[in-house]
């Protein structure tokens, strides 16, 4: 089975679970503190790399450390509905009214429109050329769909390494504790 591109496969479990038997309190201060790292290292990168025009998404990007029974886990996630979209890109689809205006709005703000002629643009006419822009956008989405961004899976490749030699120095610790 492959590996997920969006989260880490760790080693060397076996000798955490034997310190955590033996000094309780040395495993769950390593754990806690691996854990809180990465996944602020993580959140950090992954927001990094959000597209944005109003700034949401990116906002909506939280790190966050779930401890159980059954072990520790860090996960870096949003709630907003349209983040898969984002990371992952769409297939052709169609875009509703609202769905233009939104890219309207977009285009307002991330988009150098009129800035040819070197004069400032009325208004109107620049909310004119952002709706033209919003209508060549959605039909490019209607006819190709979009490129995914992949800010989630390209914040952890480019961070595997350094996440994964952290763990392994706690592994280390550990196998040297559990000898002494």
């Amino acid at each position: 089975m492959a590996e997920s591109p969006y989260q880490y496969r760790l080693v060397g479990l076996d000798v955490l679970e034997r310190l955590a038997q033996r000094a309780p309190d040395v495993f769950d201060t390593e754990m806690r503190g691996f854990f809180s790292w990465a996944t602020k290292l993580l959140e950090g990168e992954v927001v990094n790399r959000t597209p944005t025009a109003a700034g949401a998404l990116r906002r909506s990007i939280l790190g966050r450390v779930e401890v159980s029974e059954s072990g520790m886990l860090g996960i870096i996630s949003t709630s907003l509905d349209y983040a898969p979209a984002i990371e992952f890109g769409t297939k052709p689809h169609p875009v509703s009214e609202e769905g233009i205006l939104a890219i309207a709005e977009w285009a307002r703000r991330q988009l150098p429109l009129g800035q040819e002629t070197g004069k400032r643009m009325a208004r109107s006419a620049l909310d004119a050329e952002a709706l033209r822009v919003a209508h060549a956008i959605a039909w490019k989405i209607r006819a190709k769909g979009s490129q995914g961004a992949f800010m989630f899976r390209d914040a952890f490749a480019a961070n595997r390494v350094r996440v994964l030699e952290r763990w392994n120095m706690i592994v280390l610790r550990a196998t040297r504790l559990l000898e002494s």
